[in-house]
């Protein structure tokens, strides 16, 4: 019966705790930024590959056919 008691009442004290949200830390901001602006980069450079990849293809083809 006491365990029974102990338990009702921390369950009500848990229950009455504060429940305020807090707004998220805007630790390591700067770096999620230059993480954002590395991506950007990166797929900058990857479409530049690609580009540089078709047409040294298209080339290569031209000049097979002659």
């Amino acid at each position: 019966m006491r365990l029974l008691m102990i338990a009702a009442l921390s369950a009500s004290l848990l229950a009455c705790g504060k429940t305020e949200e807090k707004p998220p830390v805007k630790l390591l901001e700067s770096q999620r930024q230059q993480l954002q602006d590395a991506k950007a980069v990166d797929q900058t450079v990857q479409q530049a590959a690609q580009q540089q990849r078709d047409n040294l293809e298209k080339q290569e083809a031209g000049e097979a056919a002659k």
